[in-house]
Order: C-alpha cells, then sequence, then structure tokens
C-alpha cells in the first residue's frame, strides 16, 4: 500500500463522515478543490469564486457560477460567460474606491469589496485603480449567480445552478485558500438524511414540549433546527455547548456520535499506517 493511496483513504472517510447528512435520489457525482482568494476553480464543474476567507473563526465568502473581467480605460466593456447565461458587462465610471458597473442595462454603485446585486446578479469588486473617464483605470471583478458566506457552524449548501443541484460543502480553510466538497445530485434532488441519534433527540424534546404544553398555561416559543441545536446560537466561540444534544458541537456540525466514528476511524488508520512501516522497515528474512 502507498503512502498516496493511504493519504487519500484519510481524507474521504474524513469527508465522508461529516458530510453524511444529505442524500441525493438521483445520480450524485462528488469533485474537491482547494481554491485560493481571487481565483475561480470549477469542481463537478460548478464555477466558485472564493472572495476571502478566514482560518480564526474558519470562514469563507464565495460566489457561485462566477466569472472574472478585467476593465480598463482601453477597454471598458466585456462578456461575460456564466454556467446559466452570457451578460455583457461595461464600466461607466471610476473615482477612488467606488464604480458604477453596468450589466444588460442596469447599472449600479459598488464599492471595492463589497458585493452589489447587478440585473439579478452578484458583482464584487476585487481591486481597482486610476479613474474612469480619465487616467489609467483598472478594475477586477467577479459576477456570479449567488452569494454565499459559510462558517463552522453553517458549512453547507444546496443551490440549483442551470437545472441541476449541488451541495456546496466548506471543509477547511488555511486564511489564503479554502476546501470544498462539491456534491452533484443529476436527475433528482439531495434530501436531508437526520442521525439517529439526531432523531432520538429531537423526539425527546418534542416529548417534553407536549407535556409542558399539557401541564401549565405558560409555554414558550422554541424553535430548533434539524441538528436539535437553538437557532439563536452565535458563532463567535469556535466550540459551543449545546442542552439539546446534551454535548458539544465542533467544527462542521459535528455531533458527539461524528466525533467517535472519526476518531475510531483514525485509530485504525494508525494502526494500518504502523504495521505498513513496521514491515517496511524490517531486514529480509533467508531460508536455509
Amino acid at each position: 500500500m502507498k503512502k498516496s493511496v493511504i493519504f487519500y483513504l484519510i481524507l474521504i472517510l474524513a469527508f465522508n463522515l461529516v458530510s453524511a447528512g444529505y442524500q441525493c435520489n438521483g445520480n450524485e457525482t462528488k469533485d474537491w478543490d482547494d481554491i485560493d482568494i481571487g481565483e475561480i476553480e470549477a469542481p463537478n464543474g460548478l464555477k466558485i469564486a472564493v472572495l476571502e476567507t478566514t482560518s480564526q473563526p474558519i470562514s469563507v465568502d464565495l460566489l457561485i457560477d462566477a466569472g472574472s473581467a478585467t476593465l480598463t480605460e482601453s477597454e471598458n466593456t466585456t462578456t461575460i460567460e456564466l454556467k446559466t447565461d452570457d451578460y455583457d458587462v461595461e464600466l461607466i465610471n471610476l473615482t477612488g474606491d467606488i464604480a458604477i458597473i453596468k450589466i444588460e442595462g442596469d447599472e449600479e454603485e459598488i464599492e471595492v469589496e463589497k458585493v452589489e446585486d447587478v440585473d439579478d446578479l452578484k458583482v464584487y469588486i476585487m481591486s481597482a485603480s486610476g479613474t474612469y473617464p480619465g487616467d489609467s483605470a483598472n478594475i477586477e471583478l467577479f459576477v456570479g449567480i449567488d452569494y454565499l458566506f459559510l462558517h463552522y457552524n453553517d458549512f453547507t449548501s444546496i443551490k440549483t445552478v442551470d437545472g441541476e443541484e449541488y451541495l456546496i460543502e466548506f471543509q477547511s480553510s488555511n486564511g489564503n485558500s479554502a476546501l470544498f466538497e462539491i456534491r452533484k445530485c443529476e436527475g433528482g434532488s439531495f434530501t436531508e438524511v437526520a442521525d439517529q441519534e439526531e432523531l432520538g433527540v429531537n423526539n425527546t424534546e418534542n416529548n417534553i414540549t407536549d407535556s409542558n404544553l399539557t401541564d401549565s398555561n405558560e409555554s414558550s416559543e422554541t424553535i430548533v433546527n434539524d441538528s436539535g441545536v437553538n437557532e439563536t446560537e452565535n458563532i463567535e466561540s469556535d466550540v459551543e455547548e449545546s442542552e439539546g444534544l446534551g454535548g458539544i458541537i465542533f467544527f462542521g456540525g459535528l455531533s458527539i456520535y461524528r466525533l467517535i466514528l472519526l476518531i475510531v476511524t483514525i485509530l485504525v488508520l494508525i494502526v494500518l499506517l504502523f504495521f505498513y512501516f513496521r514491515k517496511k522497515g524490517s531486514p529480509p528474512s533467508y531460508r536455509s
């Protein structure tokens, strides 16, 4: 067994544990990619532009079905080809860090490093210099059909692009790039699958709530999401405690149950690695 095979086995097992909450009722394909800030890549055919990413706290800003353009004094118009359609983009004015961008007849004022809506698209100006009309204008921008902000407490999003449903999962960040798993469901759609542990927690909570409503005229409304965690949770801390689960929720929404599975998987792989390197380093034996 080669080292590379073991490495990718670790990645696949870890990702499957984290992303086991959705299933496709059609033909599903998966792809992974690590995308730098200011770059566009197309894992599984979906173009993603990473606008910003941080590692503490872990988060990422991105555009999906994205394209890029450079607008200058001499070339202030261009056409961006997206999966959904082609769009004409034009620079109308640039003063300081404020630009006026026109797309298909709609024009909006956009500040550098801000996302704005123009003609039902999302536009982000990465950088701008000079003036327009005037001297040495240069603008680097991204255009996409949708903007997403993903973080450790909300790390997945399902979007339909050109008739195909994609599940976008933010895996990790080093502050300069972000790792994604992109799952595409052809001829079907994704549905959320609850863990047995989470089903038990939700049923218990429902029973307690029903009992409280019966025994008392005073009631308070509690909103609980699919993972059994109150919607009012904040994202200021990297580790949170959830009374609903009776335990800790870690990065990526990992419950104690999934965390145990992940630890067991890692331990098994460590044992495999130990025997592999032990066998590789042992002296050869000779028969008499």
